[in-house]
């Protein structure tokens, strides 16, 4: 990854991708555009447009429609608010308000 091209995700992930629409993969990185994002470092990024665009919506974007009911915190998809609730098979509790 020392000598990958380092590719900034604009606000505007549409643009960015027509941007990189037909380019191969190989030796290049995205980045987020959130800065405190650990994402956003080169030697953290992640390795193509659809990883970005999937860890920006879910970690930074605007629109999360499910949220827990013990503690509402609030996520992007579905699976991530159930998987707060309980981790693995064996019903793990994750969310520190969630009681049997």
């Amino acid at each position: 990854m020392h000598d990958a091209e380092v590719i900034a995700l604009l606000p505007d992930v549409e643009l960015q991708e027509t941007l990189n629409r037909g380019r191969g993969r190989e030796g290049k990185v995205f980045i987020c555009p959130e800065r405190s994002c650990k994402h956003h470092d080169p030697k953290q990024a992640l390795g193509d447009i659809t990883a970005i665009k999937k860890h920006y919506a879910r970690k930074h974007g605007l629109e999360k429609n499910w949220k827990c009911p013990k503690c509402l915190k609030k996520y992007a998809e579905e699976t991530d608010a159930k998987e707060h609730l309980f981790v693995g098979e064996r019903g793990i509790k994750r969310c520190v308000n969630y009681s049997v």
